[in-house]
């Protein structure tokens, strides 16, 4: 979706579709940057599966409990492997990849949008979404990098175009 297409999506608040050999219907997101915090409702994984929604990749939706990572839960390293994604070494990493990182805990239990450049896109509890430069600190968390088998360098114009029309309308 070109960001002239994403900033109308928003502000008539319906579907869109694109075509590139197969028709990708896109439900209506909010922008990725600005969000609220609200665990399991618009958290980290729900801008990285929002993210990869507006790349043309659909991820599932799933229940996860405040805290999940503190009950013996791992659901970011039990699930990616099945949802698509493999791992790759942080010196390839590309712009769309996920960085798995431990914030606060052991277990990875928070994800971030890799936006090349040293930038992330990310969701933290009590701020807004936002970008950050992969700094020091956010190096030191890292876990793991992953990639979709399905992404491709093109898919992350989608994810750049919806930056560019959140900055547009601030």
């Amino acid at each position: 979706m070109s960001e002239a297409d994403r900033r109308l999506q928003i502000k008539v608040h319906c579907p869109g579709g694109w075509s590139a050999g197969e028709i990708h219907k896109f439900r209506c997101v909010p922008h990725l940057t600005g969000r609220r915090f609200e665990h399991g409702v618009t958290d980290c994984y729900t801008l990285f599966r929002d993210a990869y929604h507006l790349a043309g990749i659909d991820m599932p939706d799933f229940e996860r409990e405040d805290d999940w990572w503190r009950n013996g839960q791992n659901l970011y390293l039990d699930n990616m492997a099945v949802t698509g994604f493999y791992r790759v070494p942080l010196s390839s990493a590309q712009a769309g990849d996920i960085l798995l990182c431990c914030f606060g805990a052991s277990v990875a239990n928070h994800a971030a949008i890799y936006c090349g450049n040293g930038e992330l896109l990310h969701h933290l509890p009590e701020q807004l979404s936002k970008r950050e430069r992969y700094s020091e600190k956010w190096q030191r968390r890292t876990h793991s990098v992953w990639r979709h088998r399905h992404w491709h360098a093109s898919a992350f114009t989608g994810i750049c175009n919806d930056l560019a029309a959140a900055s547009a309308c601030t």
